[in-house]
């Protein structure tokens, strides 16, 4: 598991302006879940996908840490 996964989606949460609470409830997770990802102790890759969408982020960036935040093509 990549240890800064747990940053990045701290990152892209309150990129996105996103409390844990409101997170977990619209990609449809538990708020526990959501609080194990931010703290590192779980790794949902089906879940990644979903939390790059709703936050605006780029999913490689969030997944892996490779590339910018925010994908330079979506920047306006």
């Amino acid at each position: 598991m990549n240890h800064d996964l747990n940053e990045r989606i701290r990152q892209a949460r309150r990129y996105a302006g996103l409390s844990t609470s409101e997170l977990s409830d619209k990609v449809h997770m538990f708020a526990s879940e959501v609080d194990h990802l931010d703290t590192g102790r779980s790794h949902l890759p089906e879940k990644i996908v979903a939390i790059a969408s709703l936050c605006g982020v780029d999913g490689v960036w969030l997944n892996s840490g490779y590339g910018e935040m925010i994908h330079p093509s979506t920047r306006m």
